[in-house]
């Protein structure tokens, strides 16, 4: 290593709160607290700070976090890929070498330039690679199993590590590496993890709870779909979905237009243990994966019972033991819905041993090593 106590950029570029931005704020409250090897520093844009604050995650006058940008306009890039030309979508490229100007400017430069090292959370292609300067990228995605992003490997070939979050992200990164030296700096995850501090379990209720980003992947409309069902067959439950997004207004329609305004609510709120204590069973229905989400983690210790999709890796942390894991169809959830509720005093044992699985296999401590392992690695690699 070439410097004692080196400086560690973490840098965060989503404008909005999900289960990435709550990861690495969290990570970076437990580095700053408990690490000796490296010094930490956050860097964020301002309106993902404040949502952070709000859900007490970060504190207003935290040292060490720097808002680097008001901020950052990668949502122009999300609208872009909204747009279809003649039902053809247009490549994400044309609209790089305006969106990377934000990385150009020289208060961001001058930031960057005072870290020996800079772990991108994200494979955002509108980030700039530092020269001369080790770099780790963040793969938290659970798209990239199905389709990894071609822009990560000018940053591999470069000499960047990338860091998957899951399994199957790794696997389908290496399978495409050009070289074994690509190969090499790809890196996975031991497990993810969330603040045990907040969590806690409160008596159960009847309560149904859907978290996330209100977007097509989360599959929010299959989940009212399902509740419409169950609401055929029972009234004694309640329902609620918290969380914003693209489909907002919607949802909020759909609900109203299949009556279910009385058995299903959907808002946004700053406590989400508020809803998640009193839960019995929890609900997490992505498109690619559902491991190792944060929104099911943060569940799971509420002691909820999860029902998740059968996609992706889901298995490895909704096991039998904890939970079910369901063919993705409103039919199929609405069954396993109505079994849960039916056999309610299972379903409240399952939720306790999933509490228990997650506080013993997806700790902080445990991403922690790794992650100073994979900086060490990274040194040693830049002055090889």
């Amino acid at each position: 290593m070439h410097k004692q106590n080196p400086r560690i950029g973490i840098v965060v570029t989503s404008n909005g709160i999900g289960g990435a931005e709550k990861r690495f704020a969290r990570l970076f409250n437990y580095l700053s607290a408990h690490s000796t090897r490296y010094t930490y520093t956050l860097l964020l844009p301002k309106k993902l700070k404040q949502l952070l604050c709000e859900q007490k995650i970060l504190t207003d006058h935290q040292k060490q976090v720097v808002e680097i940008f008001d901020s950052f306009p990668g949502n122009l890039f999300n609208h872009y890929h909204r747009f279809k030309f003649f039902k053809y979508r247009l490549p994400g490229r044309l609209l790089l070498p305006i969106l990377r100007r934000a990385w150009d400017a020289p208060q961001v430069q001058q930031v960057l330039a005072g870290f020996d090292l800079v772990h991108f959370c994200s494979a955002h292609p509108l980030q700039r690679i530092p020269h001369a300067k080790p770099v780790v990228l963040e793969e938290p995605d659970s798209a990239s199993q199905a389709s990894v992003s071609p822009l990560v490997f000018p940053w591999l070939a470069q000499g960047a590590f990338l860091s998957c979050l899951s399994p199957a992200i790794g696997a389908a990164y290496l399978q495409v590496a050009q070289d074994q030296a690509m190969r090499d700096r790809v890196r996975i995850a031991p497990c993810s993890f969330i603040d045990y501090a907040s969590p806690y379990v409160a008596p159960k209720e009847r309560l149904i709870v859907f978290l996330g980003r209100m977007e097509t992947i989360k599959h929010p409309q299959i989940f009212i779909a399902a509740i419409e069902l169950l609401a055929q067959q029972r009234q004694d439950f309640q329902a609620v979905m918290l969380g914003t997004g693209w489909l907002d207004h919607e949802l909020d329609a759909l609900i109203v237009r299949r009556g279910l305004t009385q058995r299903l609510q959907r808002f946004y709120h700053p406590d989400p243990y508020a809803f998640l204590s009193r839960a019995a069973i929890f609900v997490s229905i992505q498109q690619f994966d559902n491991y190792p989400s944060q929104a099911l983690i943060e569940a799971m210790a509420c002691g909820c019972m999860p029902i998740a999709s059968a996609v992706g890796q889901t298995a490895l942390l909704v096991s039998p033991d904890v939970g079910y894991c369901v063919p993705l169809t409103a039919q199929d959830l609405a069954a396993q819905l109505d079994h849960a509720l039916q056999q309610f005093a299972q379903t409240v044992a399952m939720g306790e041993a999933a509490r228990a699985k997650v506080l013993h296999e997806h700790t902080v401590q445990r991403y922690a090593c790794y992650l100073e392992e994979l900086y060490q690695d990274v040194f040693s690699a830049a002055s090889a």
